[in-house]
């Protein structure tokens, strides 16, 4: 269970860094993050985002609809998909509603108890998971490019702010905007869907035409700033799963 939940949390937080974005094709991304980058490839009509942590790695293909993640160090790779998510959705209504049976039979002081164990997170609450941006009005700089701070919150909680700056401002042409627009719609799904039951590190959240240059992780380290926007060829090889890895299926936690 808890490797499942790494893997969800992974997918999310690689999935919100390109929420939003408008990328050209063969574009990467680096982001200075303390004494570590990450590093954001788009090519081909996929997406692949590595981490400071070398924990793994995430592809994401618009033309299939799936998110991977893969794990070099086992030599496996997990598939996130549109079955995989209704899976998600099925088993989260089921614990939701024999959690609200259960509730139901309880008493008052009982329920209050368990409500407050569980941080809010009574059915009612769960089932409206959103996630969406809210506007500071703070105004940041990274690389030379001005930007506005936003936080990303899930419902009312705020998770990480982002400073997003145009397409334009960045000379960003609009070539993959369809792969990202794939990849946004299926980022909010996972998201707001495996936020019903586990605390997703929701990173970078993002609106249409712009690009995150700045974020930040409320008590979760360095912030992660832009240094360089390169129009270099990638590697068709990084942007897939690597001959000879395993296949490893989502074990949801809740069935």
């Amino acid at each position: 269970m808890k490797r499942s939940v790494r893997v969800i949390r992974c997918l999310a937080v690689g999935a919100f860094v390109l929420f939003g974005s408008a990328v050209p094709a063969d574009t990467t991304l680096t982001y200075a993050e303390g004494t570590g980058q990450n590093l954001l490839r788009i090519a081909g009509g996929k997406v692949r985002f590595d981490g400071s942590r070398d924990d793994g790695w995430l592809l994401f293909d618009a033309g299939r609809g799936e998110m991977t993640f893969v794990d070099p160090e086992r030599g496996e790779y997990t598939v996130v998909d549109e079955a995989t998510l209704q899976r998600m959705q099925a088993a989260i209504d089921a614990v939701m509603t024999a959690m609200a049976t259960q509730l139901a039979e309880m008493p008052p002081s009982m329920r209050d108890q368990m409500g407050r164990m569980m941080g809010g997170m009574l059915p009612d609450h769960a089932a409206g998971t959103s996630v969406r941006l809210e506007a500071t009005g703070e105004w940041g700089d990274a690389a030379g490019y001005e930007c506005a701070f936003s936080r990303v919150l899930v419902n009312q909680e705020v998770r990480s702010e982002v400073c997003l700056a145009s397409a334009a401002t960045l000379g960003l042409p609009a070539d993959d905007r369809a792969t990202v627009d794939a990849w946004q719609g299926f980022a909010r799904q996972l998201a707001e869907r495996a936020s019903r039951y586990v605390s997703v590190d929701v990173g970078i959240l993002g609106e249409s035409g712009q690009v995150p240059v700045i974020l930040r992780q409320p008590d979760s380290g360095p912030e992660a700033v832009l240094e360089d926007v390169s129009g270099d060829r990638v590697d068709p090889s990084l942007m897939r799963v690597p001959d000879g890895f395993r296949v490893n299926e989502l074990e949801l936690p809740f069935g």
